[in-house]
């Protein structure tokens, strides 16, 4: 540093211990000596962690302080303090001290715009390729600049300041897009922590989607880019091998940095589980889970279930529970069950609603149970987590959804053994093995028992309706229910209805008193867990889509002859309405059913679904 020696560093630690008030004189009139001892030391040491040592700092970081022009040599006084005084700040922040001083909120908060203008003065002059300075000391000069930032708005009252300043948001996207390069070109110099990964998630940690465009527009306008930047780290130090010796802290950055650019929907966010980072996520939950002894792994796994909770309802329906799931999220929970009991409220809370709600929920996809199941019956397997099972508080929740699983997984294998056999036909409703009926060619959809059914209902009723459904599916999106889904869905909904007849009676009695029990429609709240149940009167039912109004016109038409069962199924943030017209009346046929669950009507693997604006429609002869 200008001016500085170690001789004078020497001199003003021996000061601050024997002539304090006159060490604390020199660093206030801008003694470096006497800057840097307390920049290096007052996070260590209680008795220095005061107001007046954190107005030392400000003082030196005095926006009228700040040079108009860079100085030829690159170096000065004001600067050399001021770049001690931003380490100071940071220092500070990285070990959680800056509550301790009395008063510091409003210290900072008065000196905010003085420290952000020194900051964009030294990031202007660290990026000068011509500058004199060596560039191993304007890397670790970038990396000082975040470590402060990371400090300051990890405080709850600084971060909206912060985030409000013209520049700052382009300041730390610069500052994360060149982390790597900063850290290999300052070497030995480059502080501990990831600065700048570390200071973008504490700056943008409650960004709105506008302010996460804005990181995308300042790293070139590519999603792709930005998605695959931040979940390439958490990737690259995943294949590291050996591990790094800071692999706890280093994936917990990573996470939290995925977690802060997720935390709001907009294309950012869908961009990053497309390239993903859900299951690098949860490799890394595996990798933690035999470092949980060690404070960062266990904050890292945290974070991971937090991102985890947080993403694991968007995209495409189920896939995100699937691929959790089938890359050992549930032995990772098990894992990390004996350190559930340290958790305060509101962690254990968002944990039983992973395991004990959303996996649940889920439940209703043929392809959840084919992955929870086997993943499941691992854990069964291992008398060691049969043991953390028994023990944990959430043991409760995971038998739970153990049972439902197991339920659902013999719902599952009744649906497949009973996929090939009978169904009816759309015209004369006669009832016939699957193998005698021929289907529309054009809409693949609607049976028949012979070609003279097939003629009349061409000409009565079915061109209409065959035109309406190929209209219907060259509109369906990505988001339309895989086959074996659906044909699950359509087996569950009846056997649930079926299951809690009784129920539906008391309901129907209760809400429906004067009208007969086989014209009225069922409804499955899947949604929720338990599910929710209910009846409503087909006639009333508001149609959202033609396939909507041929299901019901049908049901209608029948007169009781169907029970029209509409589900509710969770399929991401939105929820889909599905219609199962089952193959006799569950009112009536109800009883007889029970005697020998599962039962379930016959389903069209070919069935016309799709889903619009969070809505599914469905048909099921």
């Amino acid at each position: 540093m200008n001016g500085f020696s170690m001789a004078d560093y020497d001199r003003a630690t021996r000061q601050l211990q024997s002539a304090p008030d006159q060490f604390f004189s020199r660093a206030e009139s801008g003694g470096i000596a006497e800057t840097l001892v307390l920049t290096n030391t007052a996070s260590r040491n209680p008795s220095l962690q005061t107001a007046r040592v954190l107005q030392i700092f400000c003082r030196h970081l005095d926006a009228g302080r700040v040079p108009a022009h860079h100085s030829s040599t690159g170096i000065g006084t004001r600067e050399d303090l001021a770049s001690s005084s931003l380490l100071g700040i940071g220092n500070l922040g990285a070990q959680v001290v800056l509550d301790k001083i009395p008063g510091y909120i409003p210290i900072l908060v008065d000196a905010w715009p003085g420290i952000y203008r020194w900051m964009r003065y030294f990031d202007t002059r660290n990026r000068d390729s011509s500058s004199p300075i060596p560039a191993m000391k304007r890397a670790i000069g970038q990396e000082v600049i975040a470590h402060a930032l990371y400090a300051l708005t990890g405080e709850d009252d600084i971060r909206p300041l912060a985030v409000a300043t013209d520049g700052l948001v382009e300041l730390i996207t610069k500052l994360w897009l060149d982390e790597d390069k900063n850290r290999t070109t300052a070497g030995e110099g480059s502080l501990r922590i990831r600065a700048a990964s570390c200071a973008l998630h504490t700056t943008l940690f409650t960004a709105d989607a506008g302010q996460l465009d804005e990181v995308v527009r300042f790293s070139g306008g590519d999603y792709e880019f930005v998605a695959d930047l931040a979940v390439g780290r958490l990737r690259d130090m995943l294949d590291h091998k050996p591990p790094p010796p800071q692999f706890a802290d280093h994936v917990f950055v990573y996470i939290d940095t995925l977690v802060t650019l997720t935390r709001c929907p907009c294309q950012l966010r869908q961009t990053i589980l497309d390239c993903g980072a859900i299951v690098h996520v949860t490799r890394t939950l595996n990798r933690l889970s035999g470092l949980l002894s060690d404070g960062s792994a266990f904050r890292a796994t945290m974070s991971c279930f937090g991102f985890i909770c947080n993403v694991i309802e968007e995209g495409e329906e189920a896939a995100n529970v699937r691929q959790t799931v089938r890359n050992g999220m549930l032995e990772a929970f098990v894992n990390f069950m004996p350190k559930m009991a340290t958790l305060g409220r509101m962690n254990q809370s968002f944990l039983k609603k992973l395991i004990g709600d959303i996996i649940p929920r889920y439940l209703v996809y043929r392809s959840v149970i084919m992955t929870v199941i086997p993943a499941m019956d691992k854990i069964d397997a291992n008398p060691v987590y049969v043991a953390r099972i028994r023990s944990s508080s959430f043991r409760d929740a995971w038998e739970g959804t153990k049972r439902l699983a197991k339920e659902r997984w013999q719902v599952k294998d009744h649906s497949d053994a009973l996929k090939n056999e009978k169904d009816t036909c759309d015209n004369c409703h006669a009832r016939k093995p699957r193998t005698e009926f021929r289907k529309c060619s054009s809409c693949h959809v609607a049976l028949y028992c012979s070609k003279d059914c097939q003629v009349t209902a061409w000409k009565t009723k079915h061109k209409k309706e065959c035109m309406s459904r190929n209209e219907e599916r060259a509109s369906a999106d990505r988001s339309a229910l895989k086959k074996q889904d659906r044909v699950f869905l359509q087996h569950l909904a009846t056997h649930d209805a079926v299951k809690n007849l009784l129920e539906l009676r008391r309901i129907a009695n209760r809400d429906f008193p004067t009208v007969q029990h086989s014209q009225l429609g069922i409804k499955i709240d899947f949604s929720h867990y338990p599910p929710k149940y209910g009846v409503f009167r087909p006639e009333s039912y508001e149609t959202r889509s033609s396939g909507d109004a041929r299901v019901v016109a049908k049901a209608i038409a029948g007169q009781g002859r169907y029970t029209l069962v509409q589900t509710i199924i969770s399929a991401g943030r939105s929820n889909s309405l599905g219609h199962v017209l089952s193959a006799g009346s569950i009112w009536d046929a109800g009883d007889t059913a029970l005697a020998i669950m599962p039962w379930a009507p016959s389903a069209k693997e070919d069935d016309d679904i799709r889903a619009a604006d969070g809505q599914m429609s469905s048909e099921v002869d």
